[in-house]
C-alpha cells in the first residue's frame, strides 16, 4: 500500500518514484498475494529507472514468481537488470531451495518469451 502511494501521481506531476534506481522490499513478510499486489503497482506505476530488486528473505513460491511475472506489463521495468529472490522462508532442505532455484530458472525464460523482463535475471 504504502509502495503504491508513492507512486501515485499527483496534481500532473509525475510520482516520487522515477528516479528509483534499487529497491529492498526483503524481509518484508511479502507473500504470493502481496507480491501480485506489487507487480498490479509496477504495471499501473512504472520505474523507468528501477536496476535491481531485492524480495529476498520473504514467503514467495514459485507460483507466486510465475503469478508476478504474468501481472506486469511489458515496460514495467526497462532498465532492471536483476531481481533477488534467495532465501525464501517455508523451503524444507536443500532439496526445496534447489528445485526453488531450478523453477526461477524457467520463469525466467518464460518472462522473456511473453516479452517481460527481457534483461533480468532472477537470482536465487
Amino acid at each position: 500500500e504504502a509502495l503504491r502511494v508513492l507512486a501515485e501521481t499527483r496534481g500532473g506531476h509525475l510520482g516520487k518514484l522515477p528516479d528509483l534506481r534499487h529497491l529492498s522490499l526483503s524481509d518484508c513478510e511479502i507473500d504470493n498475494e502481496k507480491l501480485t499486489e506489487l507487480a498490479k503497482v509496477f504495471s499501473r506505476h512504472k520505474l523507468p529507472n528501477l536496476q535491481s530488486l531485492d524480495l529476498s528473505k520473504n514467503r514467495i513460491s514459485t507460483k507466486g514468481v510465475s503469478k508476478f511475472i504474468d501481472s506486469l506489463s511489458r515496460k514495467a521495468f526497462p532498465k532492471l537488470s536483476a531481481i533477488q529472490f534467495g532465501e525464501q522462508m517455508g523451503f524444507e532442505g536443500e532439496e526445496g531451495r534447489r528445485g526453488f532455484s531450478a523453477t526461477l530458472g524457467a520463469l525466467q525464460c518464460l518472462a522473456r518469451c511473453k516479452g517481460k523482463l527481457l534483461r533480468v535475471s532472477l537470482q536465487n
